[in-house]
């Protein structure tokens, strides 16, 4: 689907159509990454899952992300809003299917759970410098306290 799609996208369209075209390789993207997390639980299962080092642009990756997650959000009567630092680099090196994986999910969760109000991925310079920060913020229900420990046991 994402190859087809690359090649609607060589075509001549208005800016309308370039938008769909590209949620719609945004989506077979995602739904690629939901065949991969299906797969990489199977192999938890046998053996620990490898991370990949190899550059990445970031801001094309939070805005498939992005385009993805988008319509729901608009669904759902909640803004969602993303922030790559101007300090950021383009280029990155990481494991770019691994850092979607984990953002899709925490955005999701997040429009999930807000019933209103919005949703704000911010990327900027961590701690060392070398390292990015990245923050989901919502409006949402939020966490108990009592469960914070708890968040990252497996299926919970």
């Amino acid at each position: 689907m994402v190859n087809i799609a690359q090649l609607l996208d060589d075509t001549k369209m208005d800016p309308e159509q370039r938008d769909l075209v590209r949620s719609l390789r945004a989506s077979g993207r995602a739904l690629f990454a939901v065949i991969n997390d299906v797969l990489d639980f199977s192999k938890l299962q046998s053996a620990p899952v490898l991370v990949e080092r190899a550059a990445f642009e970031l801001r094309l990756t939070v805005e498939d992300i992005a385009s993805t997650l988008r319509p729901i959000a608009d669904e759902r009567g909640v803004v969602l809003d993303f922030d790559v630092g101007n300090d950021v680099p383009r280029w990155v090196v990481g494991d770019e299917n691994r850092i979607r994986q984990v953002l899709t999910n925490l955005i999701s969760n997040a429009i999930k759970f807000s019933p209103f109000g919005q949703v704000t991925l911010e990327v900027g310079n961590g701690e060392p410098p070398e390292h990015l920060r990245f923050t989901v913020r919502d409006t949402g229900i939020g966490i108990p306290n009592h469960l914070l420990e708890e968040i990252f046991d497996p299926f919970k």
